[in-house]
């Protein structure tokens, strides 16, 4: 018997991938005085003028309830809903504007400033800052809770937003009040799913994993810092071609997360440590598994975890080849798929015991580091209100512990690397090392 607990048809009942973020968000708060939101930026040619923008921003986000929605319970099922407010429009984002100078890494450091800002309320989950700098050059960055959006998520309600600004028109219900099913029946599938979800985390967290010491948090807040390392389309291709050559057609992800440990590996290494294993979560996009490459709202994504033995970092190409191969045998188990379906059990505690217990369980061994790889940007408009996009980064505060995470987007043919690190955590030329392995080898400095 498959017993199916009530539920309304009318709500957006949020999956237990959206309470695993409530439970990151709530950690990083406690390690760092702010929670797990994150922010995109674009860069753009020409001056963006501010009024302009102010007033098509308002126009848009009216038409979404649920950008002032909060996490509330189902008083039937107990399951964790997005509240969206009575009234049929929301109020308007937040715009703060400021000018710099023509140094893209001043603006760009000018608007990681505001990724360390918490929002003020429940009800706030998005505000936009524009840099002006100088009189040939802006940057725009939205910065976003990541219970509402996911990286891919912030990129396609930007799409949205220029396409709309070209042509206003009237959204679907299914956009502006999006409502998905509860998941509550199936539990024989979902523990089912536990059951091999639960061996291979208490598999992980047997591994003594090389991790950075997380510093105390003094009063006040500790904020994320960035370095980037942006490759241009030739050497893009390069990347991408070494991957293929090296891990296999189509298998980028492998290689650039294996670039990514070496250039760990080599920080812990300056710094007289060889760990034996090191543990890497990686995060995967699953709207095109779930045909459903449009969703704008909340998070879409599954995890897969890496582990790196000493041995395997012998050379780069038996590193790659084992990377490839956990993601071979990882999917081919449906683990993913296991770790969504498990997730949605979790969702009867609320985020801060559950907070608790994934501390007590994993002992603080969280990961060496984040990864991700975005791949192609979802925006993929030229211009933005008529100015020409020249780029599109990410710089997302990081989940503490670990902390420290590599993410690898691309816009326009060009990849970017960020090295998103708390404050203590990494140095500035240590996370620059890390981002500057990703450079092909006729641009590296000496010793990277």
């Amino acid at each position: 018997m498959n017993l199916s607990l009530p539920f309304s048809r009318n709500r957006r009942y949020l999956t237990g991938l959206d309470w695993l973020i409530g439970v990151l968000d709530c950690m990083t708060r406690q390690a760092t005085g702010a929670g797990n939101s994150s922010q995109v930026i674009l860069e753009l040619e020409g001056r963006l003028d501010a009024d302009q923008f102010r007033d098509a921003l308002a126009g848009f986000t009216a038409n979404f309830p649920a950008l002032s929605g909060y996490p509330s319970r189902d008083g039937f099922n107990l399951a964790p809903f997005w509240k969206m407010n009575g009234r049929a429009v929301a109020p308007p984002c937040a715009l703060t504007t400021l000018n710099g100078d023509n140094a893209g890494e001043e603006s760009v450091a000018l608007l990681g400033r505001f990724v360390n800002t918490p929002f003020s309320t429940r009800r706030e989950h998005l505000a936009f800052h524009l840099v002006h700098a100088g009189a040939s050059r802006s940057f725009l960055g939205m910065t976003f809770d990541h219970l509402l959006f996911d990286a891919r998520g912030a990129e396609l309600f930007l799409a949205e937003f220029n396409a709309w600004v070209n042509e206003p028109r009237p959204f679907s219900t299914a956009l502006t009040r999006p409502v998905r099913e509860p998941y509550l029946s199936c539990w024989k599938e979902k523990f089912l799913a536990g059951r091999s979800v639960n061996r291979a985390l208490r598999n992980l967290a047997s591994i003594k994993a090389g991790s950075f010491p997380i510093p105390e948090a003094a009063a006040g807040r500790r904020a994320f810092r960035y370095q980037f390392q942006q490759l241009n389309e030739s050497e893009s291709r390069a990347v991408t071609e070494s991957a293929y050559a090296t891990g296999g057609h189509l298998m980028r992800l492998p290689y650039l997360l294996a670039l990514a440990v070496e250039a760990v590996d080599q920080v812990f290494s300056g710094r007289g440590l060889a760990p034996e294993h090191y543990v890497i979560p990686v995060s995967i996009d699953r709207r095109a598994a779930r045909a459903d490459s449009q969703s704008i709202f909340f998070n879409q994504f599954s995890f897969l975890h890496f582990v790196v033995s000493r041995e395997a970092l012998a050379s780069r190409e038996r590193l790659v080849k084992t990377m490839v191969s956990q993601m071979y045998d990882q999917t081919k188990s449906r683990l993913p798929e296991d770790f969504e379906k498990t997730m949605m059990l979790i969702r009867i505690l609320p985020v801060g015991i559950l907070a608790s217990i994934t501390r007590h369980l994993f002992g603080g061994n969280f990961g060496t580091f984040i990864f991700s790889c975005l791949g192609e940007s979802a925006y993929r408009s030229p211009l933005f209100m008529g100015c020409p996009v020249t780029n599109l980064l990410h710089t997302p505060r990081v989940s503490t512990p670990p902390g420290i995470g590599v993410f690898v987007n691309e816009f326009g043919g060009r990849m970017n690397v960020t090295t998103a690190y708390l404050e203590g955590v990494l140095d500035d030329a240590e996370a620059a090392g890390i981002s500057a392995r990703f450079q092909p080898a006729s641009r590296k400095p000496p010793g990277v």
